[in-house]
């Protein structure tokens, strides 16, 4: 933040508390002024009580909508910078913003805080250097009209007004770059030539179509040109020094004079390669949720029927019964961990930290338990354990340690299908007790490790028919975490995994 200027009051609008929280605790820590509101009435009250500098408002509330809210405060106060907030799947409303007034968007949830950061120092910057320019527009006026022997004067300091600009153009982050009516380029910043690959001294008034052949991005200026505003359209674009593609989301839209008038076009390039991977893990997720609930579910309900239509069906043997209600239970209890990942998942998005219960314990007894278990579960894996006490008792939550042991032991054998030897050491190493879990497995790629403990993650084998949401081991960092431990992952491809966890001594 400029130290040069008094801190910034924001207003925001949203009826999702947790959203305006995230948001004050956020914009309070750079040091703005927040005010807030849970409704576009509330805050039309509040934006006329407390003359905000800038406004964040969601466009889906009850009692008066964002759009309904920004028509308004346009109408009383046009100059006052709004960015709005919406749901995937409301570009329609987006747009209807943008062309009411609106200076920018943001994509809720916002997961990455350095979004809303960038967007709202951003907007603060343009709205600072829209008011000195014209402060500056009027001074110069004024001054040319009563002293034309001080001309030199005035356009000197126009000069560097011009240089100011450039400044802040080339300090955006986002790729910024300015066409002509002409479509010839006349502003580049770093961004867009680090992405686009272009020197702006060599093609500096040249045409966009001789510099930037792809057709998204000419067609977006062409949209901006025939109708004011572009539609955001993605532009995937590969480069030899980058490891996978990025996608750029390309938005144009003219420029005005004062008077209204279109001078040229501003091209936006902004990364969105994490939000589109996030989305595409959503959606391969709600896919394998369906299927790892409604698989269990069908095979529930099968012998359900049996045992139940035994009058109509034929009589079914006790041993039958048994085996039957046996896959019953084993199921049910199948779906039973799928929803309490999902509850946990939803815990962690709200913001909420996973309840604790810790109490001093036997880290040797409870392995010991678990191992047993897993021993019983496959008879082509060797499970081998070896412990050393630690000096003191640890203190852990019994249930949740047993949910973060079961889900690596269970990817250990789910993830070795030609079975071996799975190792589970515990030592006292540095003041912490270490649990190393270590399988013969197909083993991950350096890219797999990197996201192994993002939600929605399932490593992509094609050999291996591995079920799961996906969630495990996101879960699994969230309580190792909560207990102030640590968790990481050694792998390579064919050789194996070793999953470490190191919990901190009591008092260490």
């Amino acid at each position: 933040m400029d130290q040069s200027h008094p801190p910034a009051k924001i207003l925001t609008i949203d009826d999702e508390r947790v959203i305006r929280d995230s948001f004050r605790c956020h914009l309070e820590d750079l040091d703005f002024r927040v005010v807030e509101a849970a409704n576009g009435r509330h805050g039309l009250e509040v934006f006329r009580e407390e003359s905000p500098d800038l406004v964040l408002v969601d466009l889906r509330m009850p009692e008066m909508s964002g759009l309904d809210f920004l028509k308004q405060v346009k109408q009383e106060s046009p100059d006052t910078p709004i960015i709005v907030i919406s749901g995937t799947g409301m570009i329609r409303d987006v747009v209807d913003a943008l062309r009411l007034g609106a200076w920018d968007y943001l994509t809720k949830p916002v997961e990455d805080l350095s979004v809303l950061t960038h967007a709202v120092e951003q907007a603060l910057d343009r709205a600072r250097l829209k008011q000195e320019n014209l402060a500056y527009q009027k001074h110069l006026e004024n001054e040319v009209a009563r002293r034309t022997g001080e001309l030199e004067t005035a356009l000197k300091s126009a000069r560097e007004s011009r240089n100011q600009l450039d400044a802040i153009l080339k300090s955006v982050s986002d790729g910024l770059f300015v066409t002509d009516m002409d479509r010839h380029i006349i502003a580049f910043n770093r961004a867009a030539q680090h992405l686009l690959q272009v020197d702006f001294n060599q093609v500096f008034g040249r045409p966009i179509s001789q510099v930037l052949t792809d057709s998204i991005l000419l067609e977006s200026i062409d949209q901006a040109l025939a109708h004011r505003q572009s539609i955001p359209r993605d532009w995937v674009l590969e480069r030899p020094e980058w490891p996978s593609p990025h996608t750029l989301q390309v938005t144009s839209f003219l420029a005005l004079a004062e008077d209204g008038n279109p001078i040229g076009v501003i091209s936006l390039l902004r990364d969105v390669t994490r939000e589109r991977e996030s989305d595409r893990m959503k959606n391969e997720f709600i896919s394998t949720a369906a299927h790892e609930l409604n698989t269990p579910l069908t095979s529930i309900l099968g012998y359900s029927e049996l045992l139940l239509r035994q009058e109509e069906m034929g009589e079914i043997d006790p041993d039958q019964q048994r085996e039957f209600l046996e896959y019953i239970f084993q199921k049910t209890e199948h779906l039973s961990q799928l929803v309490d990942e999902l509850l946990d998942l939803s815990r962690i998005q709200n913001g909420q930290n996973i309840r604790l219960h810790p109490e001093p314990g036997d880290i040797q007894e409870l392995l010991q338990k678990v191992v047993t278990h897993y021993r019983g579960v496959s008879v082509s894996h060797t499970l081998e354990l070896e412990t050393a006490a630690p000096p003191r008792k640890l203190a852990f939550d019994q249930g949740k340690l047993h949910q973060v042991l079961d889900n690596i032991l269970n990817n250990a054998i789910k993830y070795s299908p030609a079975g071996g030897t799975i190792k589970i050491q515990g030592a006292l190493i540095d003041n912490s007790y270490q649990i190393h879990i270590t399988d013969q497995g197909i083993g991950m790629s350096t890219t797999e490790m990197e996201r192994m403990f993002d939600n929605f993650f399932r490593a992509d084998v094609s050999n291996t028919a591995v079920g799961g949401l996906g969630l495990g081991m996101a879960i699994v960092k969230t309580i190792v975490e909560a207990h102030k431990g640590r968790v990481w992952v050694e792998s390579a491809l064919g050789l194996g995994t070793t999953v470490f966890l190191s919990f901190p001594l009591s008092g260490s």
